[in-house]
């Protein structure tokens, strides 16, 4: 076959129709092929930072994790220590109570026993000279002035602790701490005596017994009467505080 008619083959119409069409599947395929080992390599670096995303963001859940359960457990103690200092300070405002009250209450004692010794003396002076004259000497009005005046000093010493502690008792115990310093004052004039007689002392001292007999009647009552009255006034006090 001459060269003229190789020409006129391959110039034929249905010779380039498939040569074309063999020329755009290798084309295609080739570009497809380029395109996927693209997208390929895009798709693997996607999946690679998503996974190193992953880890970090595992790593920083675990931390975090972490962090809040240190949290949680430093703040569990630090409920667990007010709760305790909460107890401890109710325990040591109990204690408190308790020790103010029973040094009330000793305090309270001591003025009591300190009133009734002030009143008895006065009863039984007053009473020898009216009734024992005979024994009324200034001996024994020298040994009542004497005993008397640390009397009068334990129980000053007394009631002016009270008043710091409880000013609530102090108040009603303060008149009749009064009293009992009028009549110490009253019976140590009559037992001076202006003119040294004994018998003039005896008079005097013998008007006065009728007083010093109602005080001393009177007294234990009103010595008890204001110590219930009180505790049961701070009883309330501690419930009423104990309820807000």
């Amino acid at each position: 076959m001459s060269s003229i008619e190789i020409l006129s083959l391959i110039a034929s119409t249905p010779f380039l129709i498939g040569l074309s069409a063999w020329l755009g599947k290798v084309w295609a395929a080739r570009i497809a092929r380029e395109e996927k080992s693209v997208i390929d390599k895009e798709l693997q670096n996607q999946k690679d930072c998503a996974a190193i995303a992953l880890e970090e963001f595992k790593t920083q859940a675990q931390l975090d994790i972490q962090s809040l359960r240190t949290e949680a457990e430093k703040l569990n103690i630090s409920l667990k220590q007010q709760l305790e200092i909460s107890k401890e300070f109710e325990l040591w405002a109990k204690n408190r109570e308790d020790a103010m009250m029973s040094t009330i209450s000793l305090t309270f004692q001591e003025i009591s026993k300190q009133v009734s010794s002030s009143v008895n003396a006065f009863c039984w002076i007053t009473w020898c000279a009216k009734f024992d004259s005979d024994n009324l000497t200034f001996e024994t009005i020298k040994a009542h002035n004497l005993s008397m005046k640390e009397t009068i000093a334990n129980l000053m010493g007394a009631v002016t602790f009270l008043a710091s502690v409880d000013s609530e008792i102090y108040r009603p115990i303060r008149n009749l701490v009064k009293e009992i310093l009028e009549l110490d004052y009253i019976i140590s004039n009559a037992a001076a005596g202006n003119d040294n007689s004994i018998k003039n002392i005896q008079v005097e001292l013998a008007k006065i017994h009728p007083r010093a007999g109602v005080m001393h009647l009177d007294v234990p009552d009103r010595l008890a009467d204001l110590l219930s009255d009180r505790l049961s006034a701070r009883a309330s006090d501690i419930t009423r505080d104990n309820g807000e």
